[in-house]
């Protein structure tokens, strides 16, 4: 994965999980767990490293794609597609909220050298994974 060097990334594939957005009484977004059989989803994590001398330095990216949807795309052979993903911002961010849904995010499929790589790009300067690539196997 294509990780920016003021951080750490993660992936995880979650198994019979997904996220869905939901609110709280003040409007504000937060994502919930449901269990649904046969569901998959690439659970992609970036923390960026922290400032000791900033007390609100702590920063963190969670993205929630679709992977079910992606690996059905690929056995239809389609190397180019668009899927809705689920991110989020988690910081001192007052007033803001923290996840969103990104609908039509173009995702590209390249195989190279017998292996699988996912790009995608959000278009959404603020984020610091703005673009992604990830092996998928």
């Amino acid at each position: 994965m294509n990780c920016p060097s003021s951080g750490i990334c993660k992936t995880e594939v979650l198994e019979n999980e997904r996220y869905i957005l939901k609110r709280d009484q003040f409007s504000k977004s937060y994502v919930e767990l449901q269990q649904q059989e046969g569901a998959r989803q690439l659970k992609i994590l970036f923390d960026q490293n922290q400032d000791p001398s900033i007390a609100d330095s702590p920063y963190r990216e969670e993205y929630f794609l679709p992977l079910t949807v992606i690996e059905n795309q690929i056995t239809a052979q389609k190397s180019t597609f668009k899927i809705n993903l689920l991110y989020g911002r988690i910081g001192n961010y007052r007033g803001q909220d923290l996840y969103h849904v990104k609908d039509d995010v173009l995702v590209s499929i390249k195989k190279q050298d017998g292996k699988t790589y996912l790009n995608l790009t959000l278009n959404q300067p603020e984020l610091k994974l703005n673009e992604l690539t990830v092996l998928l196997d």
